[in-house]
């Protein structure tokens, strides 16, 4: 499969900035990745549910089924993941309950370089990341997610950016199910991004692992904006993946700062250049 145009069109160009991208239609491979795409164990013993659209990777079992684990940053690569601004966004569905009285830990995803990360504990779901500079975590933005019931597909996303250079503070923001619930601003956000990132667990914790499944994970080197997290929930809701949006294909450019790699689903070892 390619990432290549259908009949789907959406009112905004989700392909600008999009770096990364997991569909998990049987597959733990990156479909698009400006970095290094492929899983770091090559997807083995990856375990693959019915997903939101296709399939969906599941992260749990009582760590039967593992956690899935890409570089962020690699020699000869460019980065998957920016530490000065980005969207994380992608569809779970819980094997718990939100209310669940257990004293333990759901990790959706972690870098662990920049202590980020976004899980479930007590109830809440939090987006924390560490202050460098101060030497402090934070556990920040944060919502009740209680209401949560087994079984239930919902959608999250994260934004960050870095508006004071100098200063290194921005904003981070949170959202579930389209719908903007939380943000900090004015907030340290020097944190490096190098290393692992985590899908549905912590590195090594495996009794924090996710429990859930986890499908159609997708990373923009940009802020995408309130109306633009609402329509990558709408089409996810509706059944249309990322994947089926228009884009336009260009094979053999290499020097646009808006391309990115699309590998075939069934080839590793062929690839083309797409020019959004």
């Amino acid at each position: 499969m390619f990432f290549f145009a259908t009949a789907f069109a959406s009112p905004f160009n989700l392909a600008d900035g999009l770096c990364f991208y997991l569909p998990f239609d049987g597959d733990a491979n990156a479909l698009v990745a400006k970095g290094n795409p492929m899983e770091m164990a090559e997807g083995i013993d990856a375990v693959f549910v019915e997903g939101k659209v296709g399939k969906a990777v599941h992260c749990g079992e009582g760590g039967k089924h593992r956690y899935l684990s890409y570089l962020t940053v690699s020699p000869n690569f460019a980065p998957n993941i920016r530490p000065e601004a980005g969207t994380l966004t992608f569809w779970v569905r819980p094997d718990w309950d939100g209310d669940e009285p257990v004293e333990r830990y759901r990790h959706f995803l972690s870098i662990r370089s920049g202590l980020f990360y976004l899980y479930w504990h007590r109830g809440g779901l939090v987006f924390s990341s560490t202050m460098r500079k101060m030497a402090r975590h934070l556990y920040a933005p944060s919502i009740s997610i209680k209401h949560w019931r087994k079984g239930e597909w919902h959608h999250i996303a994260i934004s960050w950016q870095v508006t004071d250079p100098k200063e290194r503070k921005g904003f981070k923001r949170l959202y579930v199910d389209g719908q903007k619930v939380a943000e900090v601003s004015d907030v340290l956000l020097d944190f490096e991004l190098t290393g692992a990132l985590i899908v549905g667990g912590i590195d090594g914790e495996l009794q924090r692992i996710a429990d859930a499944a986890i499908d159609e994970l997708a990373i923009w080197e940009r802020t995408l904006t309130d109306e633009e997290i609402q329509q990558v929930w709408k089409l996810g809701d509706e059944g249309t993946a990322l994947s089926q949006l228009p884009s336009r294909p260009k094979v053999g450019s290499t020097n646009s700062a808006t391309s990115s790699i699309c590998y075939p689903a069934t080839k590793r070892e062929l690839a083309c250049q797409l020019k959004f």
